[in-house]
């Protein structure tokens, strides 16, 4: 079927919506193929630690970027495209594997999700006051929104730390009460 879809895409045929947007599974399935066939086969052993790969990487990026400048976006060029694009994404990932900074903000990603945007306005609005310009020039600055990104997962960071802390402490407090309360009935049952 996600031939069929290709194929109607290349003749410039249409179909209708499908509830829940199931016609794009059939779209995109071949990304889901070509991962599974990589793992699989364990290609990620192959390329991983390999200095070619970075380069082949870059190489790749600056194919895809040229045939989105090009304007070859259209007929199977859009598969084309999204397949080198993450064929490079893949190869970067391989690249930076084991890199803890990348790994630490993965993990609290979900809390960055949740923080960053009453966090990032508040940052750009002190920001703003500090340099004496308004927020959308300072968000127009390249250096500028560097820094507010760099102290928005900072800040994220550590609300995350205090979080977790304080989940830490809770979580021993109810495992105490819950042991001394076990033992209270345990001693009371078989007395």
């Amino acid at each position: 079927m996600s031939i069929v879809y290709i194929v109607s895409d290349i003749l410039g045929c249409t179909f209708p919506d499908l509830p829940w947007g199931i016609d794009r599974v059939f779209k995109y399935i071949g990304f889901y193929t070509v991962g599974t066939y990589i793992h699989i086969h364990h290609a990620d052993d192959v390329v991983r630690g390999k200095s070619w790969v970075t380069a082949i990487a870059v190489i790749l990026l600056g194919l895809n970027f040229s045939l989105l400048f090009i304007g070859l976006t259209t007929g199977i060029m859009w598969f084309v495209m999204a397949l080198v694009g993450v064929a490079a994404v893949g190869m970067i990932a391989f690249v930076i594997n084991k890199n803890p900074v990348l790994q630490y903000f993965g993990r609290i990603s979900l809390v960055i999700l949740c923080v960053h945007g009453p966090v990032y306005k508040v940052i750009v609005k002190l920001l703003s006051i500090v340099v004496r310009m308004t927020t959308d020039a300072v968000r127009g600055k390249f250096i500028l929104s560097i820094i507010i990104v760099a102290l928005t997962l900072a800040v994220c960071a550590a609300v995350y730390e205090v979080l977790i802390e304080q989940l830490r402490g809770w979580w021993g407090r109810s495992q105490e009460l819950e042991k001394q309360t076990r033992g209270d009935r345990f001693d009371e049952k078989y007395r």
